[in-house]
């Protein structure tokens, strides 16, 4: 294989590759009447006016975090914080964790198989139960305080993940989360 044409088939394998390692599921949803293009300020919905959900974390370095990543993402986009003027938009997020019962495997394969199987009625299914998490990132009409942006990444929970790596996995659940704010057709580039 000449070099060129190795080079042409690796980029596109290493990229599917690596796309497909994400940790993360990642969803976002907009109000198609929303004008994305006049946001310029944002600021925090003050936490006496947010449902009782949301802004809690099981620990206190976790919200600093998650806001201060969700801020400077932001502000990499050419947005501001508003300080004492009106926000363009208003923004909120909430933490929240399903129980999740899987059966893995293969029904197929298995059986009452003979010496070569270690118990009889052996199958090669079995049952995952674990909690997935969810980080929500919410973009809210500072008037009607409407949510006009959601953006969601899902992920199992690892409860004994050290404090670095969950931070680590904050950082990266917000950027994946924002990589779509403002609405992907309508992103401003940063001068």
């Amino acid at each position: 294989m000449r070099p060129s044409l190795r080079h042409s088939f690796l980029v596109p394998c290493l990229a599917l590759l690596l796309g497909a390692c994400s940790q993360f599921v990642i969803h976002s949803s907009h109000d198609p009447q929303a004008d994305f293009a006049a946001l310029h300020t944002f600021a925090w919905l003050p936490r006496d006016q947010a449902d009782p959900a949301d802004q809690i974390t099981p620990n206190e370095n976790f919200d600093r975090r998650i806001k201060a990543d969700i801020e400077q993402d932001l502000r990499s986009k050419g947005f501001t914080p508003a300080g004492a003027a009106a926000p363009d938009f208003l923004l909120n997020y909430r933490l929240a964790s399903t129980p999740v019962s899987a059966v893995q495997g293969d029904p197929s394969f298995g059986g009452w198989g003979g010496w070569w199987m270690m118990t009889p009625g052996w199958e090669a299914q079995y049952s995952d139960d674990y909690d997935e998490g969810a980080l929500y990132i919410a973009v809210l009409d500072p008037n009607s305080q409407r949510v006009f942006w959601l953006g969601v990444a899902e992920a199992r929970l690892l409860p004994s993940m050290s404090f670095e790596r969950t931070l680590k996995r904050i950082d990266a659940a917000v950027a994946d989360i924002l990589a779509s704010f403002p609405h992907t057709e309508l992103r401003r580039d940063v001068t």
